[in-house]
């Protein structure tokens, strides 16, 4: 099994995460998603797999970029860094 295949089974399913009460924009427990942007928007050193809190980080690529691919959910950060970084490595 890749090291993507192994990272790809601890992704979790976002429909299990609610909104925190106390900051709406986070999830509860925290979340961290790897996305994908547009690939009108990778030139040079930019980088086309980005990671971060879920859903504020998608939403800010959204903004960004006008659209985002959704890859995976993590509970842990260090898992979608990592997934982001095999993807953009490949």
């Amino acid at each position: 099994m890749s090291q993507k295949e192994i990272l790809m089974a601890k992704a979790v399913n976002p429909k299990l995460y609610r909104s925190d009460s106390s900051y709406p924009h986070w999830t509860t427990p925290r979340t961290w998603g790897t996305y994908a942007i547009p690939d009108e928007f990778v030139y040079g050193r930019k980088k086309k797999y980005r990671c971060g809190n879920y859903p504020i980080r998608m939403k800010e690529l959204r903004r960004n970029y006008g659209s985002v691919e959704f890859i995976a959910l993590f509970e842990n950060r260090d898992d979608a860094q990592a997934l982001a970084e095999l993807f953009e490595n490949e």
